[in-house]
């Protein structure tokens, strides 16, 4: 009798414990792990940091924040206006302190010049297919006795000292 009501006990705690275990099982478990498995992936990527050629194409993000580099990016926003055919393009360059961590510094710049209207859409076209990871912030385009004038406000991004 006292072992019939072990067993009776142990069995309904085995049943019970089952139970809740199929209720605490999500029922798009495998979906969930799925997508843990691939932001670890993403993570792991970006973790690689600066020599993985993956996450950004080699001329996509400027080497540093050094006053040299600025420069040379300075002069690629320079030429790429000039090869849009704008007249007396102005750049100027100022980086933002990158947030803690960070491997990317984000670099404030401002190109000013005239010309013409296609000129103008030229280089706004020639900054979003890259190689340069740029992003527009404002653009203000007035007309002046038949051409025009762009200020283009915007950001490039340069790999900082956490990178390395």
């Amino acid at each position: 009798m006292v072992l019939g009501s072990v067993l009776s006990a142990a069995s309904i705690a085995l049943v019970g414990a089952w139970g809740l275990a199929s209720l605490a099982r999500p029922v798009d478990l495998e979906s969930r792990l799925e997508a843990v498995t691939a932001m670890q992936a993403r993570t792991e990527r970006l973790a690689a940091g600066r020599g993985s050629s993956t996450i950004y194409p080699a001329e996509a993000v400027c080497p540093s924040t050094g006053a040299t580099d600025l420069a040379a990016a300075r002069q690629r926003l320079e030429a790429m206006a000039a090869g849009a055919g704008l007249t007396q393009p102005s750049v100027k360059v100022a980086p933002a302190a990158p947030e803690f961590g960070d491997p990317l510094t984000p670099v404030r710049f401002t190109v000013e010049a005239g010309g013409s209207y296609a000129g103008a859409v030229g280089l706004m076209e020639t900054l979003r297919r890259g190689p340069m990871l740029t992003q527009a912030d404002a653009v203000d385009l007035r007309g002046e006795d038949g051409s025009v004038r762009l200020t283009l406000e915007g950001r490039f991004y340069c790999w900082t000292a956490v990178s390395r």
